[in-house]
């Protein structure tokens, strides 16, 4: 009725199917084979109890009074036992009881990191239960949950909850309330999602910021285009004294980067296009105006939804990843000409991130290579032409040169009657 698995690295599993024809795992981890049978003998006995609704054997009922904590509640998690009464295990923490007191106490957070923990909260706690025991969820459950997260989100939503989920019971570990983490194995999708790339002309942008209806707007384009502005947090950061005229040069301020030792500024380019966009921003604010965008900083304005609307008014069709995309189709640009690890450290990101998440292939990069080629064909082609007409050259003069040696030489009559040394036509 149930069988062992074995799993990579020595670690083992009992399966069963159970009398409502689910099928349950029991992991054991590493464990030597003696033990791991002696194990599925007594989960035998009490499916076969479960099953009958008879009482559970007394060697088997012994042996439940014996096994430690952590093995009782993978039981009791399989529905093969009942849990104990959490008065026995003192050291019981719900789960939702947990997560609270964990974010109670991390007032470092920032408002996003601490709305992105919330939602996993939301998630952790319906699938597991409001007042399930930390203590009780083990590693198979917690692939489980993962595996129904990836039906009902896209990868980059499932791996935010899953290491959010890590990261809580890893403190757990920390603090000795459980001995090891159930999500730790759990695979982490990829975050790169390349479906949604698109690159943002120059052109293009140009035509969105000509339809924007006042200069904060223009400004709000222009920075994440031109200067690859984090969008809004960056952009709502700045302020009119983190602007040098006269060396051309933005001092961007990102709360995302704050913990870094830069403390989460950086200095960058100010184009000229972005320039002339902020002087006319710059004309138009108000006395005694402190930041550079003022009429959007409510938490109640929805730059999304505004910036459709002039994407639409500019006669375009809004593309994906609105504001992602004007960042990710700068730092392309800028990294065709500049080294890769300058325009990071720009755009406030590392060379790694922006490889897989910000920069693209674009259609003129093949033009340009397939381009260069032909010209470096006809160059090949061109230098391959004067080599064999040098070369010719070269053989005529040598021809010249043997004929009027030949032409010098003394002729002496052979056997045959004809002339020995006399240059062969055939030869030359």
């Amino acid at each position: 009725m149930a069988s062992i698995s074995n799993d990579p690295n020595g670690r083992k599993r009992i399966q069963f199917v159970a009398p409502d024809e689910s099928r349950k795992t029991i992991r054991l981890g590493k464990i030597d084979r003696k033990s791991t049978e002696s194990i599925c003998r007594h989960v035998e006995a009490l499916l076969g109890a479960k099953i009958g609704a008879q009482p559970i054997p007394r060697d088997t009922a012994v042996w439940l009074s014996s096994i430690a904590t952590t093995l009782y509640d993978k039981l009791a998690t399989a529905e093969l036992i009942e849990a104990r009464p959490e008065a026995d295990n003192p050291n019981a923490f719900t789960l939702g009881a947990f997560i609270d007191a964990y974010l109670a106490q991390r007032d470092d957070l920032k408002p996003n990191t601490l709305a992105s923990f919330r939602q996993a909260r939301i998630s952790l706690v319906k699938y597991f239960g409001e007042d399930r025991a930390i203590q009780r969820i083990n590693a198979g459950e917690a692939e489980e949950w993962a595996a129904m997260l990836r039906k009902e989100y896209a990868p980059a939503t499932v791996a935010n909850f899953v290491k959010k989920a890590r990261q809580l019971f890893g403190q757990a570990c920390r603090k000795q309330m459980i001995k090891e983490n159930p999500f730790e194995s759990v695979r982490v999708p990829s975050q790169v999602n390349k479906s949604r790339e698109e690159f943002i002309t120059r052109e293009t942008i140009a035509r969105v910021i000509n339809a924007a209806p006042n200069p904060e707007w223009r400004a709000i384009i222009g920075l994440a285009r031109y200067a690859g502005l984090r969008t809004p947090s960056e952009t709502l950061a700045l302020k009119w004294t983190s602007i040098d005229w006269q060396r051309d040069r933005l001092t961007v301020f990102s709360p995302k980067l704050e913990h870094l030792p830069s403390g989460g500024f950086r200095t960058l380019p100010m184009v000229p296009k972005l320039r002339a966009i902020l002087a006319g921003a710059f004309d138009a604010a108000e006395e005694g105006s402190i930041f550079v965008i003022n009429r959007y900083r409510n938490g109640t304005q929805n730059l999304r939804t505004q910036f459709l609307r002039i994407i639409r008014n500019a006669g375009i069709e809004p593309w994906g990843k609105l504001f992602h995309n004007l960042r990710s189709s700068l730092e392309t640009e800028w990294t065709q000409d500049i080294p890769l690890h300058v325009v990071a450290e720009w755009l406030g990101n590392t060379p790694k991130v922006a490889t897989a998440h910000y920069l693209q292939v674009r259609d003129c990069d093949f033009e340009r290579v397939l381009k260069s080629g032909a010209e470096n064909g006809a160059r090949e082609a061109q230098n391959a032409a004067q080599q064999a007409t040098a070369a010719y050259r070269s053989d005529s003069r040598n021809r010249s040169e043997t004929r009027e040696i030949f032409d010098e030489m003394p002729v002496f009559a052979g056997n045959d009657g004809e002339s020995e040394y006399a240059p062969q036509e055939s030869n030359l």
